[in-house]
């Protein structure tokens, strides 16, 4: 943990007073570097190696016999290997999938989107991830006793080193959410990795508590900060931290998705310090999914539906947010349903694209700026 001492360090100015968005997307070019992908989600842009790696959640489970089980409000979930880890070489434009068999889930009749590795980080040339879940440790248990060989690894946090399976957990965050509220569900979702060890938002907790970000460092987890369930048009809804980052003032971040019925408008980034309560340090975003900080210090934000999930009109939204809290749209056009962003510099940013899909329909993007 972090000493509270620490909050006291000069914090980025608030962006909540500046909620109207200027319009750069005009000047926004998209090419498509990758098509075909299986529900690609979060990105690294690995400079040093020339590469971006993307985390594919795998395939929709449609007719698939099994192993299947019951899952968040007795979803029905079936589990299937069919995650991996997607390569782009930016120097040759090769693409390969160096990591397979990842295990995911997804509702058998195809009314959602796989489900599966969601996240990934780079930090001292070792890769982690995050696997989601939707599910409870007895989901788990179902498919670990119909012969799902890595069930116990969804909602999971871990690293990829060699070997023909060679993920590795170190955070159990279903088995934790479990702990703290029996029967809990959990579906990790977003990571970042650094000295501070790592940090998992996920769109789980307890109900008194809130959804939360976890914190795993030297072998331990714990709950970072807990985000409140908020009354919204008098409907309880509840925060959905899909990402979370550092910012450049040693704070972390979180961004929301909100939860249903995703009423447009009404997600957030929060700022906390390990240990303590969130506060607001923007406002009036729809639906964030992924959340990062580019090389300048400069806060970007991407929407997977700028007119919220259950609009006919699934288009997305990369939105820069400055220090003095203006908010910018970067890009819009062309972006559906996008999943996560890797800023590359130079107003170059790797963006994946129909991450909603059900496998073999996801793009990787080059959005170029200015």
């Amino acid at each position: 943990m972090l000493a509270a001492a620490a909050l006291t360090v000069t914090a980025l100015l608030p962006g909540s007073a500046a909620v109207a968005k200027n319009d750069a997307s005009t000047q926004a070019t998209i090419q498509v570097l990758a098509s075909g992908l299986n529900v690609p989600r979060g990105l690294v842009f690995d400079g040093k190696n020339k590469r971006i790696l993307v985390a594919e959640s795998g395939i929709d489970a449609i007719n698939v016999t099994g192993p299947c089980g019951i899952g968040e409000d007795g979803t029905p979930l079936c589990y299937a290997d069919t995650g991996s880890v997607l390569q782009y070489s930016t120097r040759t434009g090769a693409t390969s999938r160096i990591v397979t068999g990842l295990p995911s889930v997804s509702i058998p009749d195809g009314g959602i989107a796989v489900l599966g590795l969601h996240d990934l980080a780079l930090f001292k040339g070792t890769l982690h991830g995050v696997f989601g879940l939707l599910g409870m440790v007895s989901t788990r248990e179902e498919f670990a006793a119909q012969g799902a060989a890595h069930a116990f690894d969804l909602g999971t946090a871990g690293t990829f080193g060699t070997g023909a399976y060679p993920y590795q957990q170190y955070a159990d965050v279903t088995a934790f959410e479990d702990q703290l509220e029996p029967g809990q569900e959990s579906d990790p979702y977003g990571i970042i990795v650094g000295g501070f060890g790592s940090m998992i938002a996920n769109p789980g907790g307890p109900v008194a508590t809130g959804n939360d970000v976890l914190q795993f460092k030297n072998g331990q987890l714990t709950v970072a900060t807990s985000i409140a369930t908020r009354i919204i048009n008098n409907r309880a809804i509840e925060s959905v931290p899909t990402c979370v980052t550092k910012g450049p003032d040693g704070a972390f971040y979180a961004g929301e998705l909100s939860g249903f019925p995703y009423f447009p408008g009404v997600a957030r980034i929060l700022r906390f310090m390990p240990g303590q309560p969130p506060t607001v340090y923007a406002e009036g975003f729809t639906n964030i999914i992924d959340c990062t900080f580019d090389d300048d210090g400069q806060l970007l934000v991407l929407e997977i539906a700028k007119f919220g999930l259950l609009n006919a009109d699934q288009t997305g939204a990369l939105i820069k947010v400055a220090s003095d809290g203006t908010q910018t749209e970067l890009a819009s056009t062309g972006l559906t349903n996008p999943g996560g962003v890797a800023p590359a510099g130079d107003g170059v940013y790797y963006v994946t694209n129909f991450t909603a899909g059900f496998g073999g329909d996801g793009q990787l993007l080059k959005v170029t700026v200015g």
